[in-house]
């Protein structure tokens, strides 16, 4: 009994180039990652900030 033949390589087994690219792809995604997270922290930060300001206004508002 013969083992079946693969038509295709599989994925893994791709070339080193290939894998570089892809590495360096990967690399190049995550860093854009890392920096519309920082810029999320920083517009979460201001608007916590606001959402306080508007709280104390709306208080003076009130007792106007």
């Amino acid at each position: 009994m013969n083992p079946p033949a693969r038509a295709l390589p599989r994925p893994s087994l791709a070339p080193s180039s290939q894998k570089a690219r892809q590495l360096s792809h990967l690399h190049s995604q995550l860093a854009q990652l890392q920096a519309h997270l920082a810029d999320l922290e920083e517009v979460s930060r201001v608007t916590a900030v606001q959402a306080e300001h508007i709280r104390v206004l709306g208080s003076l508002n009130g007792a106007l």
